[in-house]
């Protein structure tokens, strides 16, 4: 391989390997909040389910009260 082609390349691959390098940490990254977000999301299931008991009641009794 000619020199000047070689001078050429291998900053083209260096900018190519950093950029796959920032991808894949990006993509670990994301992975950990997904599982961040998704441990958090079983540890507050219960106060989300009764919160969405709670309203439901709530309007149902409100339904109740307005068609009386």
């Amino acid at each position: 391989m000619p020199l000047w082609l070689s001078a050429l390349l291998q900053p083209f691959l260096a900018y190519m390997l950093g950029k796959e390098q920032l991808r894949r940490k990006q993509a670990e990254e994301n992975l950990e909040l997904q599982e961040s977000y998704e441990k958090l999301d079983e540890q507050n299931k219960s106060y989300r389910d009764r919160g969405k008991s709670g309203l439901l009641e709530r309007l149902r009794k409100s339904r109740e009260s307005a068609d009386q």
